[in-house]
């Protein structure tokens, strides 16, 4: 492993050699089975190290110090070991003669090398052998301490006793990573798309330092990301009671209460986080993401126009106030802003999506067809695009591409919803009762909990132009069906299900009820979702029923006006 970065180098070391590799072996002229090397002397003093090193280098003298960094790490508690090779052994004894050492003369007895027989004379002028050369030259052997220079073999021991001590305890500090590297690593992993390896090392930094409101932060955001709301919370909370000006810990709590269903919480959360940083525009987005959610719409407005105040460039706030702008019905102020996001982010070819969606709101079909178009252009596999303009081309009546950019959506995706039922439309409007029931009954399989597929399928049951395929009484159960769904969300259009529910009443002939059903959908009526000739149309229903006309009865009528 790198000790600088950390990042693994190899799975497995190389078998150490006995010694570290001389230096200039390549550029000796005997081969390497002729090369040894003398032992010369010990030295703890790295001032000697870099006299012997410039001197021995000026005379082409090939020498190593067996220990030099193992020594340098370790304060002076491993000796470093000069090694010259034999054949210049007795040149380097010759040089070293004349340099000023800690240790002031070198003589050698024995021309192999015995270290027992090597001698070497102090500053006192005492000569002691080579292996007590490495003793002489320690702090506590110098006679200034008045300590005896021969030491005592259970001194000795001792002096090796901490030595280890000291060696293991840098060996083990060395193993381990500082705070800020194990945050460094955490980033990086986060960066990386890992919550879980990017956790590991934060909670190291956190065990390192407990009082780090930060990496409490970051490990909330691990949690939070896979899902662990609770853990992440819990963490968030650590944050802020550690420093309570922590802006980011309480925005990500918010989200948390968001996530969690608890509004009033989040919104105190964003208040909060507002007042302790009035400047930042992701935050008054934030909090009007909220207002939407609790369909307060106007208020989103509000947040995202004082977002746009702080930065006039921040596509965010042109998308979050389309957004809300097309909820409320303003959708010429919807694509206002969607051209304004897109304007400000030409390349993002997804921003085309929500000015698509506007454009088929508005009833711009054409428009949206050409914004889809170009999403696709980009992203061919999307099949949720598909559907989206599989869906303005039926608004267009055009069935036969209706069809086909639902079945490219359900080839891409077999569990959209929407998808089933578009189709499930196109081929009813294209006269096929049986393939529209097929696919509303996908639908209510994949959700059974979702009204529309209800509404849908209770239509076609009610309203059929093949009279074989009409069964009133089903459709009447589908119908209220979709309604005890719908009235649990608000924003699924009530006033066509009570419209399906009057069809579903005539056809079974409780015409009273039928008037009665669409008389409360007509009230309901929301221009977010249906067309003012829808509303005239509900008008003339209600007569219809009054009159005991069925739904077919008064389309076939209509239509021969």
């Amino acid at each position: 492993m790198c000790a600088d970065c950390g990042v693994g180098l190899v799975d497995q070391l190389p078998p150490e050699p006995e010694l570290d590799k001389p230096i200039g072996v390549e550029d000796s002229r005997l081969s390497d089975s002729d090369i040894q090397f003398e032992h010369i002397l010990d030295t703890f003093n790295a001032t000697d190290v870099a006299v012997i090193k410039c001197a021995l280098d000026e005379e082409d003298i090939d020498y190593w110090f067996h220990g030099e960094f193992a020594a340098a790490n370790l304060y002076g508690s491993i000796p470093m070991r000069l090694m010259v090779r034999n054949d210049q052994a007795e040149r380097a004894r010759e040089i070293l003669k004349g340099l000023d050492l800690s240790i002031r003369q070198v003589t050698l007895t024995d021309s192999q090398g015995d270290d027992s027989q090597v001698s070497i004379s102090t500053d006192q002028g005492k000569e002691i052998s080579a292996a007590e050369a490495t003793i002489a030259e320690t702090p506590m052997q110098k006679h200034k301490t008045g300590v005896p220079s021969r030491v005592p073999k259970y001194a000795l021991v001792i002096v090796l006793l901490i030595v280890a001590f000291v060696f293991f305890s840098r060996y083990w500090s060395m193993r381990g990573d500082s705070t800020e590297e194990l945050y460094a690593k955490g980033e990086q992993s986060w960066a990386e798309h890992n919550p879980s390896k990017a956790r590991s090392y934060y909670e190291k930094a956190l065990k390192a330092n407990p009082k780090s409101d930060n990496y409490h932060y970051k490990i909330g955001t691990t949690y939070e990301i896979e899902g662990y709301l609770d853990r992440s919370l819990r963490h968030y909370n650590a944050a802020i009671e550690l420093n309570p000006k922590n802006t980011e810990a309480y925005h990500r709590r918010a989200y948390v209460y968001l996530k969690l269903g608890n509004y009033d919480q989040a919104q105190k959360e964003f208040d909060k986080t507002i007042d302790l940083n009035p400047r930042d525009p992701a935050t008054y987005t934030s909090r009007a993401y909220l207002h939407e959610r609790m369909y307060n719409y106007r208020a989103a407005i509000r947040d995202y126009e004082q977002a746009l105040k702080l930065d006039p460039v921040f596509p965010g706030g042109y998308l979050g106030r389309g957004s809300a702008n097309e909820m409320l019905g303003n959708r010429d102020e919807a694509i206002r802003d969607f051209n304004k996001v897109i304007g400000l982010e030409p390349k993002k070819v997804l921003d085309y999506t929500y000015r698509g969606y506007a454009h088929s709101r508005l009833g711009n079909h054409r428009q949206a067809i050409s914004d889809f178009s170009k999403v696709l252009s980009s992203y061919p596999k999307n099949g949720y695009i598909y559907y989206a303009r599989g869906r303005s081309y039926l608004d267009l009546k055009d069935y036969r591409m209706a069809l086909e950019d639902c079945d490219k959506a359900l080839n891409l995706d077999p569990t959209l919803t929407e998808a089933y039922l578009c189709r499930g439309t196109s081929r009813e409007k294209s006269g096929d009762c049986v393939g529209a029931i097929k696919d509303y009954n996908s639908a209510i399989e994949r959700e059974p909990s979702r009204p529309e597929a209800y509404n849908s399928m209770a239509w076609v049951l009610a309203t059929c132009a093949a009279q074989k395929q009409r069964d009133g009484r089903k459709a009447l159960q589908y119908a209220q069906k979709a309604i005890m769904l719908a009235e649990k969300n608000k924003n699924v259009n009530l006033a066509q299900c009570y419209n399906t529910l009057a069809a579903a009443y005539a056809e079974t002939g409780e015409f009273e009820k039928a008037a009665q059903m669409e008389s409360k959908a007509y009230d309901l009526f929301r221009p977010l979702y249906e067309k003012p000739k829808d509303k005239a149309d509900m008008k003339e229903r209600i007569d219809a029923y009054k009159n005991r006309e069925t739904f077919v009865q008064w389309k076939s009528k209509k239509a021969k006006e």
